[in-house]
């Protein structure tokens, strides 16, 4: 994977590259991603300075240890990474694949990975999906055209968007609770 994406990069100048991260448990993002006329789309919208991978690997799942016969245990389930998915983890500095999907977002320099920064994918629907994708492109292909790094205008954008995330599912949380315990708030 390390190879493609260097091979890609083929200047020396700074780029910015994203990993989408997905699974087969993710059928809306998959669909998605699937489709050429999305996928088209999210092309043009990223522009030349920045390009965009989707990466799928194994589906991993919680499982129970296995017991020993006459040993007292915990029936903690334990997540169980399929061992093909070591070379993407490795190279994506993870330590599961649990918490997909994700978009990463890589500064490039010197045929090297100099930064890094995610956000999580969010979306019910393959419409919801694409949405949300087209969200954070729109987003990141603006900081873009700015003038400076390329990359550390891209983190910049995505660290506000998920300050921006983060206090919508607050509010909503909060709505709920109101709406179970009126007047609270």
């Amino acid at each position: 994977m390390e190879c493609e994406i260097i091979k890609n990069n083929n200047s020396n100048d700074d780029k910015l590259i994203s990993i989408i991260l997905y699974t087969d448990n993710h059928p809306h993002i998959k669909k998605c991603l699937r489709d050429e006329d999305y996928w088209t789309a999210m092309d043009e919208r990223s522009g030349l300075n920045w390009k965009i991978f989707a990466v799928k690997p194994k589906q991993g799942e919680y499982r129970f240890p296995e017991s020993k016969s006459g040993v007292m245990q915990m029936m903690i389930m334990i997540w169980n990474e399929p061992a093909d998915n070591k070379q993407i983890i490795d190279f994506l500095g993870l330590t599961d694949t649990k918490n997909l999907p994700l978009m990463f977002f890589y500064k490039i320099k010197e045929n090297e990975i100099e930064d890094e920064i995610y956000v999580k994918i969010e979306g019910r629907t393959e419409q919801e999906v694409y949405n949300d994708l087209e969200d954070i492109i729109d987003k990141v292909s603006k900081s873009t055209l700015k003038e400076g790094d390329i990359f550390e205008n891209a983190k910049s954008t995505i660290k506000k968007e998920k300050i921006f995330r983060t206090i919508k599912k607050g509010k909503k949380i909060l709505s709920d609770f109101n709406s179970l315990i009126p007047g609270l708030f």
